[in-house]
């Protein structure tokens, strides 16, 4: 039997989120020395209910001050992450670790999370897939060094009034 430690650092009493971080913190590298297995943050936005928002950025710490537990995001919710962005985020935790890192990921189901990000709710499952294609392919398709379609080139704001001027297209360009 594996013992883990799954952590949420809620915060019940307001301002006191230095506090709660340190303690969680703590209770990691006690979990450690007992011998658990593994950790995992949670991950959540705008509220008390837990409070890290960012987990890789807490693993990425906890790589430097750990040496055996394994390092789990529980979960990584995709629809609201650049998904390069997080593939690289997740490599780099993997590599200080030593490749401790365990990525839990999901799709979301609070919808004052997706609320406040103006991510549709409806989007989430479209946007968890495309994520996780393009985060196997920057981990796994060394053939292909654009592992993306391109986006199309928009136009940039302008002020009202100004004149309008035409947007070249950058494969025309190039």
């Amino acid at each position: 039997m594996k013992f883990c430690l799954l952590q949420s650092v809620q915060l019940p009493e307001a301002g006191a989120q230095v506090q709660y971080y340190k303690d969680a913190l703590e209770q990691v590298r006690w979990a450690e020395q007992l011998g658990f297995a593994s950790v995992w943050f949670t991950e959540h936005h705008f509220s008390r209910h837990g409070i890290v928002p960012a987990s890789l950025t807490v693993l990425a710490y906890l790589a430097g001050v750990t040496t055996s537990i394994r390092l789990g995001t529980a979960v990584a919710v995709l629809p609201f992450d650049n998904p390069i962005q997080l593939a690289e985020e997740a490599a780099t935790v993997d590599l200080l670790s030593n490749g401790r890192l365990d990525l839990g990921v999901g799709r979301g189901y609070q919808w004052g999370e997706f609320h406040k990000f103006n991510v549709p709710m409806d989007e989430a499952t479209r946007r968890f897939e495309e994520a996780m294609d393009v985060m196997t392919r920057a981990w796994t398709d060394r053939k292909n060094k654009r592992p993306f379609r391109a986006p199309t080139p928009r136009a940039p704001p302008r002020a009202p009034g100004a004149a309008r001027q035409p947007l070249r297209s950058a494969r025309r360009q190039a």
